[in-house]
């Protein structure tokens, strides 16, 4: 499975996730975030803004790029860091991101 097939299972996906953790294992090439995911239902008013804890654990890893914090952002305060998924290199990207492994 992968991100996308996971995103499909939450009514959400991953718009507008916490990120709490993250944990690379180069030497087992496992990946482990530990999220806050919205599982919220808009049509229902009572539980629209429904969050829970999950672990999203990814295995075979080749290879894993952070960004630096945009300079413009407030980084430096704590808080909460939300994330999205979604397909290809996003357009404000500035690393080169190499080609992945068949």
């Amino acid at each position: 499975m992968n991100f996308n097939e996971l995103g499909r299972t939450l009514p959400n996906g991953f718009h507008d996730a916490e990120l709490r953790r993250f944990e690379m294992d180069y030497v087992h090439r496992t990946l482990k975030f530990d999220l806050v995911v919205w599982v919220g239902k808009m049509e229902y008013p009572q539980a629209r803004e429904l969050y829970r804890p999950a672990r999203v654990s990814v295995a075979r890893v080749a290879f894993l790029v952070l960004e630096l914090p945009d300079t413009n952002y407030s980084w430096q305060l704590t808080g909460t860091i939300r994330i999205d998924t979604g397909e290809g290199v996003p357009k404000q990207n500035a690393s080169r991101v190499p080609p992945g492994p068949p």
